[in-house]
């Protein structure tokens, strides 16, 4: 939930236009509340922007 400036939580809506959107938003959200999760009981999390693939050249 979003936290607002005197610290209060707050339910933010959230608008989707196809069922697909749904299930990314729905992903989204599940992987920050993990996140929070994980913060709280002291795992470090692992972002996955931050995993590069490793691609072979070819010539």
């Amino acid at each position: 939930m979003p936290a607002w400036p005197d610290g209060t939580k707050h339910f933010k809506p959230a608008y989707v236009h196809t069922r697909e959107e749904l299930k990314v938003l729905i992903r989204q959200m599940n992987a920050e509340r993990k996140a929070v999760q994980d913060r709280l009981r002291g795992i470090p999390h692992r972002a996955s922007s931050t995993r590069r693939s490793v691609r072979s050249g070819s010539t």
